[in-house]
């Protein structure tokens, strides 16, 4: 091919074994004389190289593939914001970065927090989600949302009376509110101001009292029957515990108190709950027997039990309703009687 000429290689054997080769003319080579860089094999966007009878193609910059036949991507560089643009496998750009703070498929996104100044007074800088806004983790002192704001509120408190101080910030600078601890007793911008009666309600009907020195709370007078700062809390008396059958008397000094009911005839129990049982228009027991009542559990308010004691030798039963067979005297001219202890007592 291309102007080369056929000839028969010399063998070690007979001539019909020769075998034919080509002999090619400048600048072709190859077997049958089938390759040279005239072609322009590397589409004029590179240098033609021909070694050991192959092909090969330098590129010029701006063209890849093994023929110069592909644009490099990397060209014009594609890549924002100090990133390095690398080729990939199949021929894309691929923009690499080691700040976290550049994203996009070109670099093109880069957050706030890059600026290492942006938090200052040695502030640490957030990015917030995959968005473009930021938070500025400030050190003790600092405020703002640059940490650019000293705090108002430290190291000393303004506001008195332990009132709780609330820094806050705009774009002219930093200032404070305060939340006053003791709101019934203190008011003000500094919590300084004493609020006197204002915000305070002495329950269960008592009077409030200012101090006539500095126009303070001083106290809540209480009605009878109550007790507390702001005579919240009742004596237990105050709320009838003996229900109306007797008198009660509030028992101790301090709190929890308690209390002690004197009843009224014919009421006993802790609480005057109950008629006495012994009582004249209750006595159950018969023949001048002794009437005595109990509590089952002492301190309690469960019902009494009533218990009679008889006449010795003379009555019997739980009410002394039944009399021995000698209560009668039945011995006639002067004879003794004796009650015999049986289950039905009988005499002799």
């Amino acid at each position: 091919m291309n102007g080369g000429g056929c000839i028969y290689g010399i063998q070690n054997g007979p001539p019909e074994a020769a075998v034919p080769v080509c002999s090619c003319s400048s600048p072709w080579t190859g077997d049958t004389c089938e390759i040279s860089c005239t072609i322009d094999p590397c589409n004029g966007n590179g240098a033609c190289n021909v070694q050991n009878g192959v092909i090969s193609c330098t590129c010029f910059a701006g063209f890849l593939g093994s023929f110069c036949n592909i644009d490099d991507p990397c060209l014009p560089e594609p890549c924002m914001n100090a990133c390095i643009c690398i080729v990939t496998s199949s021929f894309t750009a691929f923009c690499s970065t080691t700040n976290p703070y550049v994203t996009g498929q070109f670099c093109e996104t880069v957050h706030p927090c890059i600026d290492a100044q942006l938090c200052q007074n040695d502030g640490t800088c957030n990015q917030i989600g995959a968005t473009q806004a930021y938070q500025c983790t400030c050190h003790f002192g600092i405020i703002g949302r640059n940490c650019e704001y000293d705090d108002p509120c430290v190291p000393v408190n303004p506001c008195q009376n332990a009132g709780t101080c609330n820094p806050s910030f705009d774009n002219s600078g930093s200032t404070f509110t305060c939340t006053c601890a003791l709101g019934q007793f203190w008011t003000g911008t500094l919590c300084s101001t004493p609020s006197g009666c204002t915000n305070i309600r002495c329950e269960n009907n008592g009077n409030c009292i200012t101090n006539p020195g500095t126009g303070g709370f001083e106290s809540c007078v209480c009605t009878s029957g109550y007790y507390g700062v702001f005579c919240g809390y009742a004596y237990p008396c105050t709320n009838g515990p003996c229900n109306g059958r007797g008198s009660c008397a509030n028992i101790g000094t301090v709190a929890p108190f308690s209390y002690q009911c004197t009843c009224s005839s014919p009421y006993i129990g802790i609480t005057c709950a109950y008629e006495d049982p012994c009582h004249m228009t209750n006595n159950p027991c018969r023949n001048g027997g002794t009437c005595s009542y109990m509590f089952p559990v002492a301190g309690t308010v469960n019902a009494p039990t009533v218990q009679c004691t008889c006449l010795a030798n003379m009555y019997y039963g739980a009410n002394c309703e039944s009399a021995f067979p000698c209560t009668s005297n039945p011995c006639q001219f002067g004879g003794a009687c004796t009650n015999l202890n049986r289950a039905t007592p009988s005499r002799v």
